[in-house]
């Protein structure tokens, strides 16, 4: 995965400025999950050595990311990959979508899919106890209310 990030880097290096460059590198491999969700970038001296580009210039090609809604920059931790459904803004939506060549997309309509499901059974599960609780509770109230009478 990382060469195929780094052709897609040298093919478009003479093309883009070298800020835009690290952005759409580091873009790839999020989207390719050499980079994955939830979890953190190398440290900035590490990525610019890899991508070839001054720590200045990787410093603002993680702002844009930032922006964009790609990542957080979290000082002295690093620079966290934003889980997808969790922070997508519109913006991030689109260019991930656009990125993205159709088989890929459809794994990741799959994957988002089935994280969607799982918070939705883990929300319908909290509710089923919640309920439970209420029953419990109320049955004890009707019994008090009964003893009473």
């Amino acid at each position: 995965m990382i060469l195929q990030c780094l052709n897609t880097y040298f093919v478009t290096y003479m093309l883009e400025l070298p800020v835009v460059t690290a952005r759409n590198y580091i873009i790839e491999c999020i989207i390719n999950r050499v980079y994955a969700d939830g979890l953190f970038l190398p440290n900035q001296k590490e990525l610019s050595g890899i991508i070839g580009v001054s720590l200045c210039t990787l410093r603002n090609a993680l702002k844009m990311l930032e922006t964009e809604g790609w990542i957080k920059i979290e000082h002295g931790k690093g620079s966290l990959v934003l889980p997808f459904m969790s922070y997508a803004t519109l913006i991030t939506a689109t260019s991930r979508i656009a990125h993205m060549k159709s088989d890929e997309l459809s794994k990741k309509i799959y994957q988002d899919a089935s994280d969607i499901k799982q918070r939705i059974e883990q929300k319908i599960d909290h509710c089923n106890l919640v309920h439970q609780l209420f029953l419990n509770d109320l049955k004890k109230i009707t019994s008090a209310i009964n003893m009473d009478t």
